[in-house]
C-alpha cells in the first residue's frame, strides 16, 4: 500500500450516502489522463470544501491498493494443473485480463459500472467455493465451479464497450456473451496440450448454461450439480448488487423503498439494522 499518493483525476462516476451511523460518504470512479481508472470512497464527505459533481476534475489525496482478489482466490481453490495453466493462458493475454479487471458486469442491471466484473466475478468465486466446500468434494468438484464463476462472464468485455457509456457491441448484440465467451474460453483451452475433453466439456456447460433458462438467453439449461450452483450463485450476487444499487441511487434511508424496479418487477425495502436484545 502506497501512502499520502496524490493525484488529479476526473470524476466519472458518484454516487452519494451514508453509513449505518449517518456519516456522509461518497462512492466514485475515478479516471486519470492515462485512461486509467479505480473505485474510491470518501467518509465524512460532508468535510468537503466543494460539491463534487461528475466529470469534475479533482486532485486526490489518499492510500493506493493494488486490487488481485480473483488470482489470490484461485490460487487457493485451484489444484489441477491443467486448470492452472487455463488461468495462465488468461492472465497471458494482457488486453483481455486488462479489460477484465476495468469492465462492467451489465449496462444496467448490475454492477453497472467501472470494474462492476472483477467485483462480481470475485464474489462469484467466493460464494463458490464456500457453497461446494459445504456439500464436501464427495458431492460437487470445487475446482470446476470456481473456474465456471472465473469464466462465466469473461465475454463481456466483447459485449460491452466500457469507452462508450457502456453501449453493447456489434459482437455483442449478434453473439451475446455466453457465445462470445465460449470461443474465448475455447481458445485458450487449445493452446495447452492434453487438456482433458471431459473438463472443457464440463467448464464450457456451465458458461452455457449459467442464465439457467433458455429465455433467458442459456443454449443449455443446467444439467450437472456445479452448474445448479453457479446459477443460483449469479442470480444472487446479481440480485443483492440490484438492491444496493438502488439504495445509493436513490438515497433511499433506513425503513424507505426505492423506486418500481423494471427488470425484477418490484419496489425494493431497506429495513437497516435489526435490534439486537
Amino acid at each position: 500500500m502506497d501512502l499520502g499518493i496524490t493525484k488529479k483525476y476526473m470524476i466519472f462516476n458518484l454516487v452519494t450516502n451514508t453509513t449505518k451511523d449517518n456519516r456522509p460518504f461518497i462512492r466514485m470512479t475515478l479516471t486519470d489522463t492515462d485512461g486509467g481508472s479505480m473505485n474510491a470512497i470518501m467518509f465524512d464527505s460532508n468535510k468537503l470544501s466543494f460539491e463534487p459533481a461528475r466529470g469534475q476534475v479533482v486532485n486526490v489525496t489518499g492510500a493506493l491498493q493494488q486490487y488481485n482478489g480473483v488470482k489470490a482466490v484461485l490460487q487457493k481453490h485451484i489444484k489441477s494443473s491443467y486448470f492452472k495453466s487455463l488461468c495462465n493462458a488468461f492472465y497471458a493475454d494482457k488486453a483481455a485480463y486488462t479489460l477484465f479487471k476495468k469492465s462492467s458486469a451489465a449496462k444496467s442491471v448490475h454492477h453497472a459500472y467501472i470494474h462492476g466484473l472483477l467485483e462480481h466475478t470475485l464474489s462469484m468465486v467466493k460464494l463458490s467455493a464456500l457453497i461446494c466446500d459445504f456439500y464436501g468434494k464427495e458431492n460437487v468438484n470445487k475446482e470446476l465451479t470456481v473456474m465456471g464463476a472465473l469464466f462465466h462472464d469473461i465475454g463481456k468485455i466483447q459485449e460491452i464497450d466500457i469507452d462508450n457509456s457502456f453501449e453493447y457491441t456489434d459482437e455483442g448484440k449478434l453473439l451475446g456473451h455466453l457465445l462470445l465467451g465460449i470461443n474465448m474460453v475455447d481458445k485458450y483451452i487449445e493452446s495447452i496440450p492434453d487438456f482433458p475433453k471431459k473438463a472443457r466439456d464440463l467448464l464450457i456447460h456451465l458458461i452455457a448454461s449459467h442464465h439457467g433458462l433458455l429465455e433467458y438467453g442459456s443454449p443449455k439449461r443446467p444439467k450437472t450439480k456445479e452448474a445448479f450452483i453457479l446459477h443460483y450463485v449469479d442470480n444472487i450476487d446479481a440480485r443483492i448488487n440490484s438492491f444496493n444499487m438502488a439504495f445509493e441511487r436513490e438515497n433511499v434511508e433506513e425503513g424507505g423503498w426505492s423506486q418500481y424496479d423494471r427488470i425484477l418487477e418490484r419496489q425494493f425495502y431497506n429495513h437497516g439494522l435489526i435490534p439486537e436484545e
